[in-house]
């Protein structure tokens, strides 16, 4: 594996900004400590939207997209590819729908 070189890190703000401007972006690097404070305000958002009913649960979906973006991202800046994160969503739905069968 090739070395990667360790961006410097970024503020709270700086971070929460991030993760609505770059929702949608699927490719590029993500510093580590954008990726954890990103983590912390979509756990404070999720949880605040979804005490609304409706729009609430769809607002968290939106939510939960630019989580899997931040999170292909953070695996590119670890030398790995989104597709990591693929299969084990993959097999996760298999293993989910397997086991309300089995019951």
């Amino acid at each position: 594996m090739s070395q990667l070189k360790e961006l410097p890190q970024v503020s709270f703000a700086e971070a929460a900004q991030n993760v609505f401007k770059k929702m949608f972006q699927f490719k590029g690097r993500i510093r580590r400590s954008e990726y954890w404070w990103g983590v912390l305000v979509l756990t404070i958002c999720a949880i605040v939207l979804s005490l609304i009913p409706f729009i609430g649960q769809i607002a968290v979906l939106f939510l939960y997209i630019a989580a899997t973006s931040m999170l292909f991202r953070r695996l590119h800046d670890t030398g790995r590819s989104g597709w990591w994160w693929g299969c084990q969503f993959c097999l996760g739905f298999i293993s989910l729908i397997f086991f309300c069968h089995s019951h």
